[in-house]
């Protein structure tokens, strides 16, 4: 049975130029997909776990939840067209598609050209390069100046994966000229492989400046954090890219030297865009989805729908977390009991919630938002405090529905985490 709440995973190599295209892709697209190294000088390609996914056992490899494909072409494409359809990096009309994969082909035919003079140098099995196949290469990175010229990219008057693809094999020929010349330099048969055409260069510089503009979102992160997880889920249902860096407030990291610098205030969770600190939970979401998702379904343009949303995220801000948060504070400054009031009070917003459910299937309509994300770090936490749920049916029936939700698991771990925490500190619980 396949997991929904699985995200892809690439099993890369940072040496192979198909890899690295594959890499590109993602952190262009800013997905969500879990990375392995595979170090196939240490065979780790054939251990027989990895041969039982992928008997070619090749790299890269993607498992999409039990979909598995073995080409970096095809592995691009299918990430382009099942997360990002809309985007530009693939093509849209019947000339762009086909223009595309004839790229594509070319990206395989100058690949496998490059290999054939690097690799028998590079495993010692080779200290010349046949001018033949020197000749080849050139006649090859010719054509692929000529696809590039007047400032053009690959396939298109703007970059696609066609430019992913071609900009690894390009590094590796530019780098390959330093390092091979000296090794091949006894023979004096080829020492310099690739001529530096200017528009390949160019090509080079203008793709790396777009990928060094592309580094993912860091998100300061605690797991045992309702707000932090809120932030969490709603990059994971938005496939935004973000890496994660743990921040354990119990353990006072948040007030150590470099964190303060970050954010003064030195609040979890924090995000960091390329120097655009946010560190309030839910502007941190409102964030995301304004400038990773615009127009989103998760945080539409539509003002009436979009104050709805506000509203709630407003609701949970200063109330439905605002309660459970006292509750948390007096546990962790040494108070064994949760108060009757307390109780009521908690109890009381599980009613507000349950008839705000009553007329929709989410939070704040009938599509899940930013709203749900938030609240659901809230409301788990919640329930695995012991919170009871048979008199809300509204909020069961939105809990079992969110358990299909990209993120809902590692969600849960840290509810989880703060419940047992809960339950081992109180002797009078709910």
């Amino acid at each position: 049975m396949v997991n929904k709440n699985m995200i892809p995973t690439l099993w890369y190599m940072l040496e192979g130029p198909p890899s690295r295209a594959v890499l590109l892709t993602i952190r262009n697209l800013r997905l969500d997909v879990k990375l392995k190294l595979c170090r196939t000088y240490l065979k780790e390609h054939l251990d027989p776990k990895f041969v039982s996914k992928n008997p070619l056992h090749t790299v890269p490899f993607l498992d999409d939840n039990g979909f598995h494909l073995t080409d970096s072409h095809a592995i691009t494409q299918y990430l382009v067209e099942t997360k990002a359809p809309a985007s530009t990096l693939i093509g849209h009309t019947p000339q762009e598609k086909a223009l595309l994969n004839d790229r594509l082909y070319f990206d395989n035919l100058l690949f496998h050209k490059t290999r054939a003079i690097i690799a028998p140098v590079l495993r010692g099995y080779a200290q010349d390069i046949p001018e033949d196949k020197a000749k080849d290469l050139h006649e090859t990175l010719e054509v692929l100046d000529m696809y590039v010229e007047n400032g053009k990219w690959v396939a298109n008057d703007h970059y696609t994966i066609a430019d992913f693809h071609a900009l690894p094999i390009v590094t590796n020929i530019q780098t390959g000229n330093n390092v091979l010349e000296e090794i091949i330099s006894k023979s004096n048969k080829y020492s310099i492989v690739c001529k530096t055409d200017d528009d390949i260069f160019l090509l080079y510089l203008t793709c790396w400046y777009v990928i060094e503009k592309m580094a993912p979102i860091i998100l300061y992160h605690f797991k045992y954090s309702p707000v932090s997880r809120g932030v969490f889920l709603t990059a994971r249902n938005l496939g935004i890219d973000i890496e994660i860096k743990e921040v354990n407030t119990m353990a006072k990291e948040q007030l150590q030297p470099w964190y303060l610098k970050i954010n003064p205030q030195h609040t979890v969770p924090c995000i960091d865009d390329n120097g655009h600190i946010l560190n309030e939970s839910r502007a941190i979401s409102q964030y995301l989805a304004n400038s990773r998702a615009p127009g989103s379904s998760m945080y539409p343009n539509d003002a009436k729908k979009r104050s709805i949303i506000d509203q709630r995220l407003f609701f949970d801000a200063g109330t439905i977390y605002t309660r459970m948060a006292a509750i948390l504070k007096g546990i962790m400054r040494g108070e064994t009991e949760i108060s009757d009031e307390q109780i009521e009070s908690i109890y009381e917003v599980m009613k507000w919630v349950n008839d705000i459910l009553t007329d929709s299937q989410w939070m704040a309509g009938d599509d899940l938002t930013i709203a749900d994300t938030t609240i659901l770090g809230t409301l788990s936490t919640y329930i695995e405090m012991g919170v009871k749920l048979d008199d809300y049916p509204e909020i069961q029936r939105w809990y079992e529905q969110c358990k299909e939700l990209p993120g809902f698991e590692e969600n849960e771990e840290g509810a989880k985490g703060v419940g047992a925490m809960v339950k081992s500190k109180v002797t009078k619980g709910f």
